[in-house]
């Protein structure tokens, strides 16, 4: 099979990509790839250290607003068009897979021309404006309620014994839950401002890792609490791993990391996030029970020390620890 991934911009499109083609080789020794990405430093920066074709082509933002520069598009959106056109031709795929971005749009248009398959996966339970577009001509579409994607995971997935061994290594108090509060980037202050507010309660039955964001420290002296303004991947995973619960924001690649680690999680969605996505996706696994919603409204501290039992029961049942195998079964059935 031969396959083109249109995708760019995020570590959240480029990863689950990666991972899908991964599982799509292991089924499929045969399996010819092929990323279309954005002239964009980090998706080069990515690729460049995989074995993985790609080629690049222009792409940028659609304005959802008036601007004069929409004007000046037209001739952009064709020359991206023909771009795409000629990859695609000298390639010549069976399937395009788009997961996200404006790169997937003048790529997937050019697909169709040739009336050829298309798929679309969109990790948020709200269509953005390029992959709503593409989904009025896609063949399938892998929403996110069917599958997640996973993360770029390669360091080491602990069994119950190396968590607590590394919970002793690092003479976490053993009579406390372990709380991580991982920053949402965008209105980290609000995520901040909580565990700032209520640091004294939840000190009571929680110790707590907090990573805040970059000059956002709360400097904060207390045997339970362990504060970072950035970690190394290794460390972040492995501060996720033994957590108890977690409390992050309620965008993509955050739920994928905690329903693949099958950990309960409080999610802060951001209110003013595009099309409303944050929200929708807490709303979303709040009613399948895979997490708790917070809302300015609720008393954090409530919600912290609720029962999380049934969600834990939940997440193990679901197991969410394949995902990229799922799609790419899906992808070949097409």
């Amino acid at each position: 099979m031969k396959i083109i991934f249109a995708w760019g911009w995020t570590w959240w499109h480029i990863f689950p990509s990666l991972a899908i083609l991964n599982s799509l080789k292991k089924q499929d020794k045969k399996t010819e790839e092929l990323f279309i990405i954005s002239e964009n430093v980090l998706d080069e920066e990515i690729l460049s250290k995989t074995d993985f074709n790609y080629k690049k082509i222009s792409s940028w933002k659609l304005r959802r607003y008036f601007s004069w520069e929409n004007f000046s598009d037209l001739p952009k959106i064709i020359y991206w068009f023909c771009q795409s056109l000629v990859i695609i031709s000298k390639f010549k795929p069976d399937v395009i897979f788009c997961k996200w971005w404006f790169v997937s749009l003048p790529v997937a248009i050019a697909w169709k021309v040739l009336w050829k398959k298309i798929i679309l996966h969109e990790s948020d339970s709200v269509m953005w404006i390029a992959n709503k577009i593409i989904s009025k001509f896609s063949d399938e579409i892998l929403y996110w309620e069917k599958i997640w994607n996973p993360i770029n995971f390669s360091g080491k997935i602990f069994s119950d014994e190396e968590k607590i061994s590394f919970i002793k290594e690092k003479n976490f108090p053993e009579n406390k839950k372990i709380l991580f509060v991982s920053w949402g980037s965008q209105w980290a202050e609000e995520v901040n401002n909580l565990i700032k507010d209520n640091f004294d309660n939840i000190f009571e039955n929680f110790f707590v890792i907090h990573l805040t964001w970059k000059w956002k420290s709360l400097n904060i002296k207390n045997k339970n609490y362990l504060g970072f303004e950035f970690l190394t991947w290794d460390g972040y995973f492995n501060f996720l791993q033994i957590s108890d619960l977690i409390v992050s924001r309620a965008w993509a690649w955050s739920i994928a990391e905690n329903l693949f680690f099958q950990k309960p999680s409080v999610l802060i969605p951001l209110i003013w996030s595009a099309w409303n996505h944050q929200v929708e996706n807490a709303e979303k696994l709040e009613l399948e029970k895979l997490c708790k919603k917070y809302s300015l409204w609720d008393n954090f501290l409530d919600i912290l020390n609720s029962d999380f039992s049934e969600i834990k029961e939940n997440l193990k049942i679901k197991n969410f620890k394949n995902p990229a195998e799922k799609i790419s079964e899906e992808i070949l059935k097409i």
